[in-house]
């Protein structure tokens, strides 16, 4: 059971602002460590820290605080940018306060801690308008002290970052899961959290677009979408957190698509049938995973042609090939699937249909009416999983890669006027679906289209 949670990470990265949000929406109690200890101590931090020698006491009441901290129940808790991390040596026994406050936090298997995290250029920026209005936090280097005005704050801009790239590797390793606060706007309060996991999730658009679909309707000082990376090791504390923290809804992404599935109470049929999970509602405690992806794919398609008695070519047998088939083959389509393991592709079929295609026949793919890479080839690289002759202008050719958004083959398909449909169409469908099941309400296609559009 988790009985608080600690907000760790480098400063201007919102723990304060998230903390209150999310302690007030939750009902529960917030702590501040940086004015408990200013409290403690009698005096500004800025005053406290103003040589080296203070860093040290400091440091000290910020471990006193910690360790009556970890004793509360029900709370928030934002910690100091250096909490578990600082290099400042405690001398009986010479380790850093940094180590002693990790052995503390490590040490309560009931608390949770989250990481919350930035791009550079964006700390960089909350980071000179703090210095601007003169809050100028302990990292000035002494050969910079000559330095005003705006020198003075792209001084301390630089030695802020050379800390936080020191200390960057050691929150990760800390934390239980981070959250990207580069990317949403703080809501004046909160009646949704709804997040996207997986590792890695920079990449991750369902942000954008379902913030943008919140804005379009109006919802958005109320509703709050946010990436949060997740690794395999964490993702069952992670669910716990679903439940402790109150989110939602969560959408799901690589790798944890399949291992998520035993740790909900309840998995749609659909879903138990394809055998992923991409999108998990809480329903007051009880979490249910639902797969949204291959409605996703099927809308897209179906806006070019109607699936039923059609010949389709499946490249692929891994996540996005089940769900795919799946709907293919409720739709009445001929789905054949290829793949380089043929083990791999005789299970999908045997588990949901369709037939499987030997390496020798791949030659036929010309004769059939629908093509769909479901592999990842021509993500990384500028190369397609089909030879450019296998495709004629009498062919629908989808690819589920957006990024890039036109693949070599959507490319050679184009050259042979075949008509194409973009993966970004999967990757929007399936969250207008996850959009209703989240806020019960009609999603805003084309404003989350729009989005997409522009952040591929």
């Amino acid at each position: 059971m988790i009985n608080r949670v600690f907000l760790i990470g480098f400063r201007t990265t919102g723990k304060s602002t998230f903390g209150k949000i999310l302690a007030e929406s939750l009902g529960l109690s917030f702590f501040e460590m940086d004015f408990l200890i200013k409290e403690q101590a009698g005096q500004e931090l800025d005053q406290l820290t103003k040589n080296g020698t203070d860093w040290v006491k400091f440091r000290e009441i910020e471990n006193e605080v910690l360790g009556e901290l970890i004793k509360t129940q029900n709370a928030i808790i934002s910690c100091g940018g250096g909490v578990g991390v600082n290099d400042v040596v405690e001398k009986s026994s010479g380790k850093t306060f940094g180590q002693l406050n990790r052995e503390v936090l490590e040490n309560s298997k009931d608390s949770l801690i989250i990481l919350l995290t930035s791009t550079d250029e964006d700390i960089k920026k909350r980071l000179r308008g703090k210095f601007i209005k003169k809050k100028i936090m302990p990292f000035l280097n002494k050969q910079n002290t000559s330095l005003d005005g705006q020198d003075l704050v792209e001084a301390q801009v630089e030695d802020s970052m050379e800390a936080y790239k020191k200390r960057r590797k050691l929150y990760e390793e800390l934390a239980d899961f981070e959250i990207d606060t580069s990317k949403f706007k703080f809501p004046e309060r909160l009646a949704n959290i709804n997040v996207s996991i997986g590792d890695p999730i920079k990449h991750s658009l369902s942000p954008a677009m379902h913030s943008i679909g919140y804005k379009a309707l109006g919802i958005e000082n109320s509703n709050l979408f946010i990436a949060c990376r997740v690794k395999a090791e964490k993702l069952e504390k992670f669910i716990e957190a679903v439940k402790t923290i109150g989110i939602n809804g969560v959408s799901v992404t690589l790798p944890h698509k399949q291992e998520v599935m035993k740790y909900l109470d309840e998995i749609d049929a659909t879903a138990k049938k394809i055998g992923a999970v991409n999108t998990i509602l809480n329903k007051a405690g009880k979490l249910t995973g639902y797969n949204t992806d291959w409605t996703g794919a099927i809308l897209a398609l179906e806006k070019k042609v109607d699936l039923k008695n059609k010949k389709v070519a499946v490249i692929g047998a891994g996540g996005a090939a089940r769900a795919i088939v799946f709907g293919l083959v409720k739709k009445g389509a001929k789905a054949k699937i290829f793949n380089r393991t043929l083990g791999k592709a005789k299970g999908l079929a045997r588990d949901l249909g369709g037939e499987v295609g030997e390496k020798d026949e791949m030659g036929e793919i010309r004769d059939y009416d629908v093509v769909i890479n479901t592999t990842s080839v021509g993500m990384d690289e500028d190369i397609s999983p089909l030879p450019k002759d296998l495709i004629n202008k009498k062919q629908i050719v989808f690819d589920v890669v957006y990024s890039p958004k036109e693949t070599r083959l959507l490319r050679d398909a184009k050259e042979k006027e075949a008509q194409i449909v973009y993966g970004y169409e999967m990757l929007l469908y399936q969250g207008v679906e996850q959009f209703k099941m989240y806020t019960g309400l009609n999603a805003p296609v084309k404003e989350m289209e729009e989005v997409l559009l522009n952040n591929l």
